[in-house]
């Protein structure tokens, strides 16, 4: 299917770190393979960085296994590109996993290096595998590896392969993208079997997979047809069983109730038989805990407070016969097939544009009827916002000791300009869309003037950043309070711009978008409004060390309960709190072995304060008696986080255990999925990630509280003992 005249290369470098302005390479490897998938060439060796041996030492030994003093004696990026060249012609393929981070090194250290065209295995991969826990290579191997047709081209590619796992070699990394892009390949070969139409989409697309393909004759005149994805209804939908006759009256409703004394299966088990429902949480953590958990009970119809992503299928025909795809497009496409092929229904959308597409394809939803709705306490105020939609639901308030730091943080809520830009560009590929399709000179006048806003929004973005830049010149501070804006000369240029969204811009786009558009748009403008209004807080946030933009927000407001419950004022509401002991049960009679607590939970929890006692714990751990053992460190500070993780590896406890740590390891999603690995392991992170673990399951052996004076500390261990029964217990 590949042309033969083609060469592939996989590249890969380990680094001194994710940024590439600051950070350096420290190892290349290269494996050339032909369009067969067979390994025809290679190349690999270190490069001598420009950093610290004790730098170096801490992070990239820990990360990559490599020998820190083999490095300060490797050679110069220069020394090696004689060697490199070889492999670098008009006719090569650089295929790699997340292929941007590498692609900018091998621009910066080896400009002089060309190639044809570049094939991004993440990208791929998030057409082609769905709902997968991360997209990280190591990830993905791990839930490939079982498979047949997988493991028959490991052994092509390598045979033994997994007899030298070390991920984050680069030679390792090298043999295991290529396995993974043919896998792919395969995927698109059952693809273009099942649903043949789909080599014309490819035929037809403008991106690089047009010509790496051998080319197939089609014919154009005849329509595309596209498969529809099926819903699969679950047999059963709802419990017909309770533990707690728990019925909403009169009598129950705008108070508060202690339920540490029912399990929380029980609980919820109970409360799902009322229908038109809203829960609400503090946190995702704690939502993904009681999907799940209902999930087990067989209770399948649920919402979250999303939009289900499902297309109108008819405007999804008519945008596939349109005959000439992006390369976005193409990506989309192909995930549309595999989810076809497997069966889903609601797509698996995880990129940018993915949702520019959706945008313009999906099923608008007008009316809601779930019987249970879960949210966030931050997605329930979101709900009540909208009105009528959600007038006739009842709401069950979970975690209501959270509630004044949730409505506080929600009314003084941030807002980041990127956030609304994104949505605009959203838009402006829709007004692209329908008039590639019905080529109407209304559309294409309707789309130029919402281009003209879009760049106004773009130029007022930039001056005021460059403003709000010159508080943060000659400062460390990531945060500052700030005067309004309003009135303040500091921002001369942005008061000069900010009156034109009201004097001009909403007359004009109310009139060429769509009403639901529209007040997605100007909802967010008023938000900004609002806040540079008042006093604000600024916060400086990181793309890469040297990059930077800023998000604003309204001062904190400090709410008291009666504004708060004002919020509620066209439903009926109970609270109920798993810490407040003065409050009466919602339930009183109950058997004795149901109490929360019992069960040893509090034996597995330690409260610690000093970094010996945390090594003496783990070195009178026994691996050979607890192979899978896991302990959890729950941390509240990055500087105490790095002070054990280092005094662990100087005790060799990465020889031991696994260590996952908050600002080492990175990635949440990722490091759920090792967490879940067999082994033992000792974990470093703070309270969401704990309910995480207990959201996935993750049977935790010991919790260590680790320098527990922060705010709000018995609310914590309050939520950890209720909402970790089960891993816990």
């Amino acid at each position: 299917m590949l042309r033969d005249n083609l060469r592939f290369v996989a590249l890969d470098f380990e680094t001194t770190g994710l940024d590439i302005h600051n950070d350096v390479p420290i190892q290349v490897w290269l494996l050339e393979f032909d369009a067969k998938g067979n390994i025809i060439g290679g190349f690999q060796s270190l490069i001598y960085p420009e950093k610290t041996v004790k730098e170096l030492r801490s992070i990239v030994g820990f990360i990559t296994g490599l020998s820190v003093e083999k490095l300060q004696s490797a050679p110069h990026c220069d020394d090696l590109l004689v060697q490199l060249e070889p492999f670098f012609w008009e006719n090569t393929v650089i295929v790699w996993h997340n292929i941007w981070f590498d692609l900018e090194f091998l621009r910066k250290f080896f400009p002089s290096l060309k190639w044809k065209y570049s094939i991004d295995t993440f990208r791929l991969s998030q057409s082609l595998l769905h709902y997968v826990p991360s997209y990280a290579l190591e990830v993905l191997i791990e839930l490939l590896k079982t498979k047949s047709d997988f493991q028959e081209i490991i052994q092509k590619v390598q045979p033994y392969l997994w007899e030298e796992e070390s991920f984050h070699d680069a030679y390792y990394d090298s043999k295991l993208t290529i396995a993974l892009f043919w896998y792919l390949m395969k995927r698109i070969d059952l693809l273009i079997n099942t649903y043949p139409i789909l080599k014309t989409i490819i035929s037809q697309s403008e991106w690089s997979f047009a010509d790496i393909f051998v080319k197939e004759s089609i014919d154009s005149s005849m329509p595309i047809i596209m498969p529809s994805l099926k819903k699969v209804i679950p047999s059963n939908t709802q419990m017909v069983n309770w533990d707690y006759d728990i019925d909403f009256t009169d009598e129950l409703y705008w108070k508060k109730y202690l339920v540490n004394n029912i399990p929380l299966k029980s609980l919820l088990s109970s409360l799902t038989c009322n229908k038109k429902v809203i829960f609400a949480f503090s946190n995702k953590s704690k939502l993904d805990i009681v999907k799940n958990i209902l999930s087990d009970l067989w209770i399948k119809n649920l919402w979250f407070v999303k939009e289900e992503q499902t297309l109108n299928h008819e405007k999804l025909e008519e945008f596939v016969n349109k005959w000439r795809f992006t390369e976005n497009e193409f990506y989309f496409l192909v995930k549309y097939f595999s989810h076809a092929e497997q069966g889903l229904w609601v797509l698996d959308l995880n990129s940018k544009w993915d949702f520019e597409i959706y945008t313009a394809l999906k099923e608008q939803r007008d009316v809601v009827n779930y019987p249970v709705i879960l949210a966030t306490h931050w997605g329930l105020f979101s709900l009540l916002e909208q009105g009528e939609r959600y007038d006739w639901y009842r709401i069950v308030f979970f975690d209501v000791e959270w509630w004044y730091k949730s409505y506080n943080t929600y009314q003084s809520r941030s807002y980041d300009l990127n956030y609304t830009l994104n949505y605009l560009d959203m838009l402006s590929y829709k007004f692209w869309l329908q008039y590639q399709l019905k080529k109407e000179e209304i559309i294409k006048d309707n789309w130029k003037i919402f281009e003209e806003f879009k760049q106004f929004f773009v130029m007022f973005m930039w001056i005021l950043w460059q403003e709000t830049k010159s508080f943060f010149t000659n400062t460390d501070a990531t945060l500052q309070t700030l005067e309004p804006i309003t009135w303040s000369l500091s921002f001369y240029q942005t008061n000069k711009l900010l009156p034109r969204f009201n004097e001009y811009w909403k007359s004009v786009l109310e009139s060429i978008l769509h009403p639901v558009e529209f007040s997605t748009i100007w909802k967010q403008i008023e938000h900004m409004q609002t806040i540079f209004d008042g006093m604000m807080a600024v916060e400086k946030k990181m793309w890469w060390k040297s990059d930077f933009y800023f998000v604003y927000s309204e001062s904190v407001k400090y709410s008291n309960w009666n504004d708060f419950l004002d919020e509620f004022a066209w439903h009926d509401v109970i609270f109920l709190s798993n810490n407040d002991e003065s409050l009466p049960f919602l339930v009183d009679k109950l058997q004795e072995d149901e109490i929360s607590g019992e069960g040893g939970i509090e034996d597995k929890i330690f409260h610690l304060s000093k970094v010996p006692s945390v090594v003496k714990i783990l070195e009178d751990f026994d691996i050979e008696q607890n192979p899978n053992w896991l302990v959890f460190i729950l941390s509240v500070k990055k500087d105490e986080s790095v002070a054990l993780f280092e005094e662990f590896i100087s005790k060799w406890f990465d020889k031991r255990f696994l260590l996952l740590v908050e600002n080492i390891t990175w990635w949440s999603w990722k490091n759920l999925f090792k967490a879940k690995q067999q082994g033992a392991k000792i974990i470093i992170w703070w309270y969401n990630f704990l309910l995480q673990l207990f959201a996935q399951k993750i049977a935790i052996s010991q919790l260590i509280i680790y320098n527990s004076k922060w705010n709000q500390q018995d609310l914590i261990y309050s939520d950890i003992l209720w909402y970790g029964q089960e891993t816990l217990s």
